[in-house]
């Protein structure tokens, strides 16, 4: 409660300076900071377009609720909608049943009735496990088998009851061997499951569920927090357990936990202020009759300090929590005093960090870390961030992606307090996730696979369906210009039309039909007359002289009883070939192909076709019947 207590305090000395502004000042003062935050975002959200990606990251602590709204412009560029704080109600926790609705309420003041916004949320670190494997360089379908035998021998779990994830960083080389430098890490199913179903019950979708050291690494891959540094450490010191993070190009390379937290500075502080007795007065001194006895109260002795009193002291040396007064324990301590109690704890912190370091660079053949952030317990006193870069030899600060001057804040306020800024740095670090460069618990690889796969098939549907289009366009077109070669040949005739004088009608086309009835007729009947001509000609011209015709038999039909239909006409001839035996059926194949190229004949059929003695030589007798056209 302690926290709670610290931002409880904070806010109401910003309310007391507050106070003394303008009438307007004061009124505006009443909002708190999501308020305010939030009358400021809804002019700027008027001018972003609709459909522009808006993004919220929870932070479920353990006394508040801490989100950020955030949208994207561009693979680089952010920018703040909104923030929200919110401690949780005195009879409210985590595990009650009313935290769903408390949860439901908040999601709605911020995100409104959409839905559409995507909700990434932190599941506790201590319940993930994260790894750092090579593997052998294989192809990119066999990755996921080789990181999960990998694994299985690395590691002992139980696949049932874990999910897990991984993240190819990249191709590195390990003693002039290539191999595959991946980050791997497993969370319980059951955990997640609850995670799942608290967001269930608001009726909000979650989107993404990840853990703290992702959200780090996103605000370096996003450049939402910008480092000059290419490999850089976080420091996190919490209660019981501090963590130490270390990010190579925004990617986390390697995390270890440090058994000593804040709780290790308490007890320090704690051993060293109870060691004995400060300023004790002398026994033998002799004092003035009349003189008050009691000796001065910087040498009183003091009485021990209990955990709770320690804390509140150690808290104090950061310049956002409010001063001790004079009933609090430690408050005729000075901050130098303060700090040098704690260094014992923090030398301990320091030589567990240097082993790490030397571990990741030495045993492990990585790049130098340049600079480390510092976060968590009293991450605000730059006194303890200064001395724990100086006794690594980096240059030590903290993270603050609230801080002013951020243009990715465009016109939101920040919070004055930097203590409460840095608490934000987990929602903001969530609200700034995507599939595309976060880790997401409830979204694997191979939820991502099927995600490939659809898309693949999407493509090529599409694909399909553009040369679909594509053809139809192309006969589209082609029927275009064949319409207008048309239209081009029809205003040609029309013009033709136009030059004949008169002009022709449907009058004068009715007086020209029987002329031409009457010379088609003629022509009929010259053709009929001069027929027998004709085909006695072109037969001549077609026989050669080894061929022999000895009788020309012509039907030329009649008109029957339907005068629509006429008997075929009808010419057989008789003859035969001369020469040698071996020649005559050769003779006999090419003279009925000519007679075959005759415009006059139509169909050809060999009545006979023999072999006899003619003027005492041997002769091939044939018989045709040909049909006239």
């Amino acid at each position: 409660m302690a926290k709670h207590d610290e931002i409880s305090s904070t806010e109401k000395l910003l309310d007391l300076i507050r106070s003394n502004h303008t009438a307007a000042d004061k009124t505006s003062s009443t909002l708190d900071p999501s308020q305010s935050t939030r009358v400021r975002k809804s002019i700027s959200t008027k001018i972003i377009p609709f459909k522009r990606p808006i993004t919220v990251g929870i932070d479920i602590g353990y006394y508040d609720l801490k989100m950020v709204k955030v949208t994207q412009y561009s693979d680089q560029r952010w920018k703040l909608l909104d923030y929200m704080k919110v401690p949780f109600e005195p009879q409210i926790t985590k595990e009650s049943s009313e935290f769903p609705d408390f949860l439901k309420s908040t999601l709605t003041k911020l995100c409104g009735p959409s839905k559409r916004i995507k909700l990434w949320t932190l599941m506790s670190s201590a319940h993930v496990e994260v790894h750092h494997f090579r593997i052998p360089k294989v192809a990119k379908k066999k990755i996921a088998n080789a990181v999960y035998w990998t694994l299985k021998k690395e590691t002992s779990f139980k696949e049932s009851d874990t999910i897990l994830d991984f993240e190819v960083q990249g191709d590195v080389m390990e003693k002039g061997i290539p191999k595959i430098a991946v980050m791997v890490y497993a969370a319980p199913k059951e955990e997640v499951e609850k995670v799942k179903a608290l967001f269930s019950k608001t009726g909000f979708h979650l989107t993404g569920l990840s853990i703290a050291q992702f959200a780090y690494q996103n605000l370096f891959r996003t450049k939402w927090i910008p480092t000059a540094e290419e490999t850089i450490a976080c420091l996190y010191i919490g209660k019981e357990q501090s963590r130490i993070d270390i990010f190579s190009s925004g990617s986390l390379a390697f995390t270890r936990g440090i058994k000593a937290g804040m709780n290790s500075m308490i007890e320090s502080f704690i051993e060293v202020s109870n060691e004995g007795e400060k300023g004790e007065f002398p026994n033998e001194i002799e004092m003035p009759e009349g003189e008050n006895t009691s000796a001065p109260k910087s040498f009183e002795k003091e009485r021990p300090v209990n955990i709770d009193e320690a804390r509140k002291i150690l808290l104090g040396l950061s310049p956002d929590y409010p001063p001790l007064t004079e009933e609090d324990a430690g408050f005729h301590l000075k901050e130098e005093e303060i700090f040098e109690m704690i260094i014992p704890a923090v030398e301990r912190l320091i030589r567990q960090i240097e082993r790490t370091f030397e571990h990741y660079v030495v045993t492990l053949k990585n790049e130098r870390i340049g600079k480390i952030f510092v976060s968590g317990g009293i991450n605000a006193y730059r006194p303890l961030i200064d001395y724990i870069g100086d006794q690594l030899g980096l240059a030590g600060d903290i993270i603050d992606p609230l801080a002013p001057g951020n243009p990715f804040l465009d016109d939101i306020l920040p919070p004055d307090s930097v203590t409460e800024r840095i608490s934000f740095t987990p929602a903001v670090g969530m609200a700034v996730s995507d599939n595309s460069h976060t880790p997401n618990i409830i979204f694997t690889y191979k939820d991502k696979e099927k995600l490939a796969s659809i898309r693949h098939i999407n493509r090529g549907i599409f694909a399909a369906f553009i040369f679909i289009i594509a053809v139809c366009m192309g006969i589209f077109l082609w029927q275009g210009h064949i319409e207008e070669l048309k239209k081009a040949k029809i205003a040609q005739l029309h013009k033709e039309v136009s030059q004949y004088i008169p002009k022709v009608d449907q009058k004068i086309l009715m007086l020209m039909a029987p002329k031409y009835k009457r010379k088609q007729k003629d022509l009929k009947e010259y053709s009929m007359k001069y027929l027998g001509m004709a085909i006695i000609k072109d037969l001549s011209m077609r026989t050669p002289s080894n061929i022999r015709l000895l009788s020309i038999t012509a039907n030329f039909g009649g008109i029957t009883e339907n005068k629509r239909k006429t008997t075929p006409k009808i010419l057989e001839v008789d003859g035969i070939i001369l020469g040698d035996r071996e020649s005559l059926e050769s003779s006999f194949a090419g003279y009925l192909t000519k007679l075959e190229d005759s415009p006059l004949f139509s169909q050809l059929s060999i009545i006979k076709s023999d072999l006899e003695a003619y003027e005492e030589r041997e002769v091939l007798h044939f018989v045709l019947n040909i049909q006239l056209v």
